[in-house]
């Protein structure tokens, strides 16, 4: 029998305490029942298989991660307000540009960059979930943008997405039939 690691059940639980959530809420979420997250987050569950215990831990923080988004992201527009929001868009997306640039440089070996290849591409992670953190606090469904909750339709996005796509695919293959000839 495996019993979890109180390690990562304390972590849970400071999570759930910062976004204000309680067992039961975090437990509808899971789909499992108030006194299943209580035995777990006590550290009394007992799996019988190490693969169980993974997919519940997996599941569990999953879950977390959802309820930190829909508790978290949406409420720090309405917090500092949609023209801090989009300054603070737009200067995490400087610093992707930037973060991109130096990491070009690099795998060209130009204009020495002093920093790692590896150093670099983490800095380039990072700067793209700054980036996806903003982008999810300003966009989201029509009924949020006309209630001030965000500030771009994100069907509006998926849209327009959804056309860039296409034009690039276009532009592809233009290039590739204008190489044959």
């Amino acid at each position: 029998m495996t019993t979890l690691n109180e390690g990562w059940t304390c972590d849970i639980v400071r999570r759930l305490h910062r976004i204000r959530v309680n067992n039961q809420e975090f437990a509808e979420k899971c789909g499992y029942t108030p006194a299943y997250v209580s035995t777990i987050l006590n550290g009394k569950k007992e799996f019988s298989t190490e693969q169980s215990k993974d997919q519940t831990v997996t599941h569990m923080f999953a879950c977390l991660e959802t309820l930190e988004r829909e508790k978290m992201n949406k409420p720090l527009l309405e917090e500092i307000g949609a023209p801090a929001m989009l300054e603070q868009t737009a200067e995490e997306c400087c610093e992707l540009g930037k973060a991109c640039l130096k990491l070009a440089r690099i795998m060209r070996d130009e204009n020495k960059a002093y920093i790692s290849y590896v150093d670099a591409l983490d800095n380039l992670t990072e700067e793209i979930a700054d980036v996806k953190l903003c982008i999810e606090n300003i966009s989201g469904p029509a009924d949020e943008v006309e209630r001030g909750k965000a500030i771009v339709d994100e069907k509006k996005i998926r849209k327009e997405y959804t056309r860039k796509v296409q034009r690039m695919i276009d532009r592809l293959y233009e290039l590739h039939v204008n190489k044959e000839v």
